[in-house]
């Protein structure tokens, strides 16, 4: 374990797994040895050195190192005021369609297809009959100005540079 997932893999594996994972998991041939807990010493309980910076609470990372929108929204939760932030992830107090978006969304799998030229793609489609650049749009934000002082013409002129549609 150390030498494949790090020291902190080795602290806290037996906080979160049952004593039981690796011998029901693994053939009897890979378990080999027992630890000598003797050679435990303080280098294995130090928190292995962060290969990120930490961010302070409102400092915002590179938009290029967010992958995706549950990043995006990890940001979101250290860089808003705590009264948008409320607002914002609270969506609409039940959370009924944001939840049931969330669990459709990620239900969906993208089947990439290895070693095509992908010199000449386009992203363009049609959106109820509106020609859009990307397969996706902008919804109503409501008080998007908590946001950004500009608020919804904002969004509209960012949705309007690149073609995205927006409600």
């Amino acid at each position: 374990i150390l030498r494949h997932a790090g020291r902190d893999a080795t602290t806290s594996y037996s906080e979160i797994h049952a004593p039981s994972v690796i011998p029901d998991n693994l053939p009897p041939n890979k378990l080999i040895g027992r630890l000598d807990t003797s050679t435990v010493n303080e280098e294995w309980v130090k928190p292995p050195p962060s290969k990120t910076p930490q961010l302070q609470l409102n400092e915002k990372p590179p938009l290029s190192t967010l992958i995706n929108a549950y990043d995006i929204e990890e940001v979101a939760s250290r860089t808003l005021s705590k009264k948008t932030w409320a607002f914002y992830s609270s969506a609409a107090t039940d959370c009924v369609t944001r939840d049931a978006n969330k669990s459709m969304f990620d239900r969906m799998w993208w089947r990439p297809r290895i070693l095509r030229n992908v010199r000449d793609i386009s992203t363009k489609t049609s959106i109820l009959g509106c020609n859009v650049s990307l397969p996706f749009f902008v919804s109503p934000a409501a008080m998007a100005r908590l946001v950004h002082p500009e608020g919804e013409k904002a969004l509209a002129r960012g949705c309007a540079a690149k073609g995205v549609a927006q409600c």
